[in-house]
């Protein structure tokens, strides 16, 4: 089995902010400066089915900083997904190509959105995962808060043939998640790891972050 650790892929995080909601201070992504990507890689674009279609008026998003997103991530090439309604889940999931990387962008009210991207090939390895606390702290890999014992708001994008991923959590459960349009999102007590059969019969598995 290839085991494969999120808390030590590189990425980065980042919470945008506007007018001042009550977060953590807003902070600007190592690379935001990147140059802004034009179009899809071909490697995006053969991984992930939900960056073939044609954009839809659902996917267009309005950017809260002018210019390019976190590593050079380009807005205009986004495509949305529609996740399970929760307390926790955010008002709009985006899949948003980046340059060399991978995005996901969670907006959570008027104002106020969180990124978190991997690179290209962590993300056609199911690294891209983010994990959603009922506090509001958002954690992805690497904590920006103690962790808690608690319910979770579970998101993460999986290439194409990844039909369902495994969560293991506290207590011995165990929950498989349907994976649609290459993402799969679930709330879930004190996760513990993700597991996936990746295209190729090759296992990963990964902590919750």
């Amino acid at each position: 089995m290839l085991v494969v650790s999120a808390a030590a892929a590189a990425g980065v995080g980042t919470l945008i902010s506007g007018s001042s909601p009550p977060a953590p201070p807003a902070t600007r992504a190592i690379g935001a400066s990147r140059p802004e990507l034009r179009a899809i890689s071909q490697a995006q674009s053969a991984s992930f089915g939900i960056l073939r279609r044609a954009r839809r008026p659902g996917d267009s998003f309005t950017a809260l900083h002018a210019g390019a997103g976190p590593l050079g991530s380009n807005p205009a090439l986004a495509r949305s997904v529609a996740v399970p309604a929760g307390a926790l889940a955010p008002r709009l999931l985006s899949v948003v190509p980046a340059n060399g990387n991978v995005c996901l962008r969670m907006l959570f009210a008027s104002g106020l959105a969180y990124w978190q991207c991997r690179t290209t090939q962590q993300a056609i390895g199911g690294a891209l995962i983010v994990g959603l606390r009922p506090t509001g702290m958002l954690h992805a890999g690497h904590p920006i808060a103690p962790p808690r014992i608690s319910s979770q708001f579970i998101v993460g994008l999986v290439p194409d043939g990844v039909s369902a991923v495994t969560i293991h959590a506290a207590r011995g459960i165990t929950r498989t998640v349907a994976v649609h349009a290459n993402v799969y999102a679930a709330t879930i007590f004190a996760p513990k790891t993700i597991s996936l059969m990746l295209p190729g019969h090759r296992a990963a598995s990964y902590p919750a972050p």
